[in-house]
């Protein structure tokens, strides 16, 4: 299967690293700049499933993109989430299921949600 993907929001050139929060189903991820200070804010309101990795670990992810860069993307025909109804032994079905790619500083992270993210910038980003 091909991995398509979608810009969601641009590249975020300001945050260099990310601080993933967790909580009763709920993500929350920042970008943060040098400084410490949030550039942007990305929050699922539920989420199924969650993967962080070093871009090192993705170069698949990026010869696939070609010359495409953005903070968020949103994957069709994701592997990822073909992986998860397998790997849940069809407990978990694709409908309604959409696959996001956040790319923050050095950080990739991969999440299956049933909701859209909703990104917040703050000055600077």
């Amino acid at each position: 299967m091909e991995n398509k993907y979608e810009v969601i929001a641009e590249n975020f050139p300001s945050a260099i690293s990310s601080k993933v929060c967790y909580d009763d189903g709920q993500l929350r991820v920042f970008g943060c700049m040098s400084s410490g200070a949030h550039a942007v804010e990305i929050v699922f309101e539920s989420v199924v499933f969650v993967r962080i990795g070093d871009e090192g670990g993705r170069l698949r992810l990026f010869g696939e993109m070609g010359t495409v860069r953005a903070g968020v993307l949103a994957c069709a025909h994701s592997d990822l989430l073909e992986w998860l109804v397998d790997e849940s032994l069809g407990a978990r079905s694709p409908e309604g299921l959409s696959h996001y790619v956040l790319m923050i500083g050095e950080e990739v992270i991969d999440v299956i949600s049933d909701v859209c993210p909703v990104i917040s910038s703050f000055s600077g980003s």
